[in-house]
Formats: C-alpha cells, structure tokens, sequence
C-alpha cells in the first residue's frame, strides 16, 4: 500500500554558530528579509552551513529576493555537503521531487540516510518510506520498521502510524497487534490520516484483557514518546 506523505516541513535553522547570525534570525522573525540576508551572507560566504540553509530557504519561498528554485538548490547542496542535518533532508526532497534539479531517488535516499544517521526524524521517515516501497534502493520491510522505530520514538507522529501499522499485521516486524494499538493510539492523538480507523481495527482483534493491556500500554507509550510542551 502506498500512501502519500504529508511533506516534511522545512524550517528555519537557529543553530547559534558565530556573531551575526542571531541578528538575522531575530530579523527574519521579524518580517525583516533583508536584514536577516546582511546578517547571513557574508556567514555562508564563509562555509557557515546553517547560514547557507537559510539563504537557500529564502530564496525557495522567496523572501526578501526573487523565488529562485536553482539558486536555492546551489544553496542547500553547499549546506548539506558541510553536514547540515536540515539541508540534507531538503536535498533529498528536492531529488525526490525533481525540484530545481533532476529527478533521482536514489540520490534522494542517500541524502535521507546522511540526515537520519544525524537524527533528522522527518529524514529517518522518508528513508523508512523509501526501504518500504522499494523506492531508490531495495525493498526492505525490516529496514523501513527500524527507522520508523527511530522517528516514532523521536515523537514523529507519522512514523508512529507506520510503525504501528506494521507491527499489527507483522510487516518487518514480528506481529504485536498491542503494541501496533498503542502507536495507533499515539498516532490518532495527533490526528494523522486513517489513524483512528486503524486503532479502532486493531482494537477489534484484541480480547477484553488485552484491550486493558494495549490501553495502559498507550498511556505510559503518551509520557514517553506523545508530543512534548514547548520550553
């Protein structure tokens, strides 16, 4: 079953990384484009990755320049070649999407894979997906379990989904229809799509004794992997 993804969202790097680039994300906060690219050019003149994300950022959604899809590309390569988890995710997307550059799923993954392997959750997702569709490398459920593991327990509400799907028809994983319940759960909390018809699914195949267990399961599941207030 393929199922589009909801895209992942880029947003802006606020890695402090030396003097002025604080400045330009108070600025570019502040509606203040220009500001924000005096503060950040001449950083990412310099090799300052998180710098050349936010340029490229800029220059994707055209903000305070012309939307240039190119330019943007040129910017988020040189950032993701410096090792900018955020860049390499949008990287990827761009490959996948044949988005200001050629379209190639398998420069795609390796892009994901760079991100994941730094702890972008929504990068470990679109690896996961690529390894359960067979996408840009081999089809491999076992593989797409592991990383949707890794996402749902960094609070990816959409992996949660995966991840519970997966367990409750034993796809990649050894069945474990309580537990596919209890990541349902987390995911239907945070209203991803077909969540709940699933949870509700799987409920219908667990006894009265094992429905108190997945129920209490997804409770303790909530504290530790459901969605974490804001400092």
């Amino acid at each position: 079953m393929k199922r589009i993804l909801a895209g992942a969202v880029l947003v802006l790097s606020v890695t402090t990384v030396s003097g002025g680039f604080e400045e330009g994300v108070v600025a570019y906060n502040q509606g203040d484009y220009a500001t924000a690219m005096a503060e950040w050019r001449p950083l990412a003149d310099k090799g300052v990755a998180s710098a050349q994300y936010n340029i490229g950022l800029m220059y994707m959604n055209g903000q305070g320049v012309d939307k240039d899809i190119v330019t943007a590309v040129n910017w988020m390569r040189k950032s993701a070649e410096g090792g900018d988890r955020d860049a390499q995710l949008a990287v990827g997307l761009m490959y996948r999407k044949g988005q200001g550059i050629p379209q190639d799923d398998f420069e795609a993954v390796n892009w994901f894979r760079a991100a994941a392997e730094q702890g972008n959750t929504d990068a470990a997702l679109q690896l996961a997906m690529a390894y359960q569709e067979g996408r840009g490398t081999v089809l491999n459920n076992e593989q797409a379990s592991q990383w949707f593991s890794h996402a749902a327990e960094n609070q990816n509400a959409e992996a949660q989904y995966w991840l519970g799907r997966n367990l409750l028809f034993g796809k990649g994983v050894e069945r474990d229809p309580i537990r596919g319940y209890a990541w349902l759960s987390l995911a239907a909390a945070a209203l991803v799509k077909d969540a709940t018809k699933l949870r509700d699914f799987a409920r219908e195949q667990l006894n009265y004794n094992q429905v108190i267990e997945a129920q209490e399961l997804s409770r303790e599941m909530w504290e530790e992997y459901g969605p974490k207030p804001k400092n």
